[in-house]
């Protein structure tokens, strides 16, 4: 028999979807129950003891003041993801400046914390506006990712190579999932730093590395054998590919980064018995 769902589960979010106003109402009678869990995800998959709950209204002015220089400096993009983006939260972390998950779609989580690390209002307001994009790009994914044929990628071994990426939980590799989130990501924030003031020497470097890091992780993903990525994600990868700006300033090396053939990787030879394992069972 089919488990019974909560009529309540079912019930829209009310609100206008391109205005903030939509972010912070708590008018759901499922909000309360939203934030409980957010908790708990957040414990569980960042490893942050976090205190979820609705910006206060200073915290929120920013957010909205984040919300107006993206469809100022990205008027066409941000309105194909802000609708995205039903509920909007403070968690209050100093680990983690911004959060979302693949099946809380639509519930951004954004860190007043962060804030401690500038100084100034503009600033503030322009790291927001880059956790606000990202997470909003993710939401976005999510949904998307559900109408293709093949909702995920299969689980691949950590074989991409990122040499701009190492922490105390992570190494230098990825694998194939977390390599088309973070291209579709970084794609959208390369396109906002172009934008937002390219005469500045740290935005213009900022958008530089964020192009760089979509197009060196496209050009891995579009070498992968089909056993990996189906029509609907080679599409969705190309698409991304598109988009990402030209590159200034390009060195040689930076030029051989970005060809670099996927059989260079130093686990590649662990690709293909996954590969060969995933074919096996088709």
């Amino acid at each position: 028999m089919p488990i019974p769902i909560d009529s309540q589960l079912l019930l829209p979010v009310e609100g206008d979807p391109f205005t903030t106003e939509r972010w912070f109402s708590q008018t759901h009678p499922m909000d309360a129950a939203l934030i409980d869990e957010l908790s708990v995800v957040i414990s569980r998959e960042l490893d942050v003891v976090a205190v979820v709950e609705t910006p206060s209204a200073e915290f929120g002015a920013l957010i909205t003041e984040a919300d107006v220089i993206l469809q100022s400096v990205l008027p066409c993009l941000w309105p194909t993801l802000k609708p995205f983006v039903t509920r909007v939260y403070d968690m209050r972390s100093e680990r983690s400046n911004s959060a979302t998950f693949d099946n809380i779609g639509g519930a951004v989580l954004l860190s007043s914390a962060m804030l401690v690390h500038n100084e100034r209002r503009q600033e503030q307001i322009v790291a927001l506006a880059e956790c606000l994009l990202h997470e909003a790009a993710h939401s976005k994914s999510y949904r998307l990712f559900r109408s293709f044929s093949r909702m995920v990628v299969p689980q691949s071994p950590d074989f991409i190579d990122i040499p701009w990426w190492r922490t105390a939980n992570s190494g230098w590799a990825w694998d194939i999932d977390r390599s088309i989130v973070a291209c579709h990501v970084y794609a959208h924030l390369s396109v906002f730093y172009q934008r937002l003031a390219p005469a500045e020497p740290i935005v213009r470097r900022r958008g530089a590395a964020c192009a760089f890091r979509a197009a060196y992780l496209a050009n891995v993903l579009l070498q992968l054998d089909d056993v990996w990525l189906d029509p609907d994600w080679r599409a969705f990868i190309e698409w991304v590919r598109c988009a990402i700006p030209a590159i200034p300033n390009l060195t040689a090396t930076g030029r051989e980064a970005l060809s670099r053939e996927i059989t260079d990787f130093e686990a590649y030879p662990a690709l293909m018995e996954a590969q060969k394992r995933l074919a096996s069972l088709r």
